[in-house]
């Protein structure tokens, strides 16, 4: 039931703006009811379309992916990568590295799932096992990689590539050797919002100074549109969240 309101709302909002749109800019009612069907229809069509495509790859998504892998283990999912490639290209196996054919040259593959992001210690580890093998190319599976590890390795003297989480999503699906969902047999449990957290998120001393912007910005713009209420009235919103949070902060460290 909830889900047939939802759609039913969103179709009457989208009708509503299609024809608001269609009859400022035509001002004819004949015209804006005809822009309205054949807009409503287009955006019918590409909503179904993304469902669809949804609903192909909806078995497992790429976090949930990288959370089966990094319970299987390094050396687990590099033998399931390591089985995806034909003979050919496959040159040997040696968990959690191995090392195949890709463009007629050897790469050495790294797979380092975990329920973290690689590291610069696995860099060091992955490029020292490269420069045994006389190796150039590096590719190191994992969940992400922070700014300042990618800065490290784009350093090195070889080239070292990070595959993102919905690529390697999408070969292993084609290679039909996705890992299996978590899924867990038990009640669930119904959580609910904790509101005092919220509050204490929301009203955090961190956000004082973005309140105070934001604040500021819309206090100016009060004075460079003819909505000056308006702005005056949205500008007092975050400035009165700022003086809020500023007590609290203040109650804090009291």
């Amino acid at each position: 039931m909830g889900k047939t309101l939802d759609k039913i709302i969103f179709s009457l909002a989208v009708i509503f703006i299609i024809f608001s749109w269609g009859l400022y800019a035509t001002k004819s009612y004949l015209v804006a009811f005809i822009i309205t069907f054949v807009g409503y229809t287009a955006v019918s069509i590409l909503f179904a379309l993304l469902v669809s495509r949804k609903k192909r790859f909806s078995g497992i998504s790429p976090q949930e992916m990288a959370n089966s892998l990094a319970l299987l283990g390094h050396n687990e999912t590099a033998k399931i990568f390591y089985n995806t490639l034909p003979d050919s290209l496959k040159v040997k196996l040696e968990p959690p590295f191995f090392v195949s054919l890709e463009h007629g040259k050897e790469t050495l593959t790294m797979a380092n799932y975990k329920f973290s992001g690689t590291t610069a210690d696995e860099v060091a580890r992955a490029y020292r096992k490269c420069k045994d093998e006389n190796l150039e190319n590096i590719k190191i599976l994992s969940r992400g990689t922070e700014k300042r590890v990618l800065l490290i390795a784009s350093n090195l003297d070889i080239n070292i590539t990070f595959p993102d989480l919905r690529t390697i999503k999408r070969y292993l699906h084609c290679k039909n050797a996705l890992p299996e969902k978590l899924v867990s047999h038990g009640k669930k449990k119904r959580v609910r919002p904790d509101f005092k957290a919220l509050a204490e998120t929301a009203l955090s001393r961190g956000r004082i100074k973005y309140y105070i912007l934001t604040g500021t910005m819309l206090f100016l713009m009060s004075f460079l549109t003819p909505l000056k209420l308006y702005y005056m009235i949205m500008a007092t919103i975050p400035l009165a969240l700022a003086g809020i949070s500023a007590v609290f902060a203040i109650k804090n460290d009291a």
